[in-house]
């Protein structure tokens, strides 16, 4: 499925998701060969990686309430973190103080 932005760009979706999914996994790889390899402060970045890939293989494989999460796991779940708090960005960054006040 591509989607098109208004200047005319184009991106699909299923292949951003599928190469995301498929780095997360590959980072946790290549941060512990690092941490192992040359230095251990990469250990770090490894734990993290790992964390973000038993979450997304939990998204994808096992959950079966949303399809989204399950076609696009981490993706998906960002774009309901970003969907919780838009009401808070209508009303403190993109309504002016008088918009939602009563006419008189």
């Amino acid at each position: 499925m591509s989607q098109s932005l208004k200047g005319g760009i184009a991106f699909n979706l299923e292949k951003i998701a599928n190469v995301i999914n498929t780095m997360i996994p590959f980072g946790f790889l290549l941060f512990g060969f690092s941490g192992y390899k040359y230095n251990f402060n990469f250990h770090f970045l490894t734990v993290v990686f790992f964390f973000l890939t038993l979450i997304n293989f939990y998204y994808v494989f096992n959950q079966k309430k949303s399809t989204l999460l399950s076609n696009f796991g981490i993706i998906a779940q960002l774009r309901y973190m970003i969907e919780s708090v838009s009401p808070e960005f209508r009303q403190y960054l993109f309504l002016s103080d008088t918009w939602e006040k009563p006419s008189s």
